[in-house]
């Protein structure tokens, strides 16, 4: 198999040979991780076209960091994964690494592998806004957010040097790139391959319920979880049927009635939590959700927004990193805004056309974010690279 490359000065064919693929996953190797699922996703993806993988997580690799406090997970597992790639790495084609935890050069055995740090969360981002805090004591959130600000900073000194030690950065969106480019790193270092779904896009409701809100992540403050309630109280206002569906709530907090707490009981009706759900079991469960809603304040891509809008279930998101790639530009609006959020689900609800339509621009959308087309810009990459 070969591809036809064009430079400025003459066009080329390389041949496309299978790959060694090592792939370094930060976390456990576990589906219900989401992290861990876009490794274990993306190696498939891989293999799938043709290409021999190996995928790591923490415990392969001798060293269970999954309970350390960030900071020290990122220095714990570095050391250990720098370890073993100065043993292993010359064996491979190509190594792929979170873009945190490896902030040393290449070793000398692997000058001819190619050495590419990923981002399932680009942290740089964080520089340009705070996420929201429960209310509470002013004093004691402003102390919160200079801890946070210092720890970030220090992570992104790591993250900095891993970017300039590695040959090439695979970020799975357009603005994880532009982030990127104003710090510095250059446009050509930087591959988009976005994630994506093995599942066929399809519309599962002919007669979607136009009230029932349907919102799939775990309830936390970077998913908007303090912004939720906000957003269900302006829509009740106007219509008091409407019915918001949490699928997946478990995470910072466990168990619906913790979920619960953050919303005025009044609302308390308005409300279905289900803090876990099995995979084969979301068609059902979508089956009654008319529009999706999904107010995270930073992502790298967004599943549970595509888990709905490849169903044909039209969803609002802010325009951040992700989700701006997934929607039509109709449907997003500022992060943050939960009043422009709030009338654009409900003219979804009242007005027929304007649901159809993104209905339709959702639908065809999601076909753009399937595994086998979007791993492409990464191996293309890699194959033109090594042929040289």
């Amino acid at each position: 198999m070969s591809k036809l490359y064009k430079n400025s000065f003459v066009e080329y064919k390389i041949v496309c040979m299978p790959l060694k693929i090592l792939m370094c996953c930060h976390l456990p190797i576990d589906p219900k991780l989401g992290g861990s699922k876009v490794y274990i996703e993306n190696a498939k993806a891989y293999e799938n076209h043709g290409h021999n993988v190996t995928l790591l997580g923490c415990d392969e690799l001798g060293e269970k960091v999954s309970h350390l406090p960030l900071n020290e997970r990122i220095k714990t597992f570095g050391q250990v994964l720098r370890d073993h790639l100065q043993r292993e790495a010359h064996k491979f084609d190509v190594v792929e690494y979170e873009y945190l935890y490896q902030p040393y050069p290449k070793p000398e055995e692997a000058k001819k592998t190619l050495f590419v740090a990923r981002s399932v969360l680009l942290e740089h981002h964080l520089l340009d806004f705070h996420l929201p805090q429960a209310h509470g004591n002013p004093f004691i959130n402003f102390l919160k957010r200079i801890k946070q600000r210092y720890l970030l900073k220090e992570r992104l000194r790591a993250a900095d040097k891993t970017i300039s030690y590695s040959d090439l950065v695979n970020v799975p969106n357009n603005l994880d790139k532009d982030r990127l480019v104003l710090t510095g790193v250059g446009k050509d270092k930087i591959i988009v391959s976005p994630y994506g779904s093995f599942l066929n896009p399809k519309v599962i409701s002919t007669k979607p319920n136009k009230i029932s809100i349907g919102y799939i992540a775990t309830f936390d403050p970077r998913k908007g979880c303090y912004d939720l309630p906000q957003i269900l109280e302006r829509l009740t206002k106007d219509k008091p049927d409407f019915q918001l569906y949490l699928y997946g709530t478990k995470g910072r907090f466990q168990t619906k009635e913790e979920v619960l707490k953050h919303f005025p009981k009044p609302l308390h009706k308005n409300l279905n939590i289900k803090p876990t759900f099995k995979s084969e079991d979301l068609d059902s469960l979508l089956s009654s959700i008319g529009i999706g809603v999904f107010p995270s304040y930073l992502e790298s891509f967004g599943f549970g927004l595509l888990e709905l809008t490849q169903r044909g279930i039209p969803c609002v998101a802010y325009n951040v990193p992700g989700p701006s790639d997934l929607l039509p530009s109709h449907l997003l609006v500022d992060r943050g805004d939960i009043k422009k959020m709030s009338e654009t689900i409900l003219k979804l609800s009242s007005d027929n056309e304007f649901y159809l339509k993104c209905q339709k621009d959702c639908l065809e959308l999601s076909t753009k974010f399937n595994w086998s087309k979007t791993v492409e810009p990464a191996l293309n990459k890699y194959q033109e690279l090594l042929s040289l």
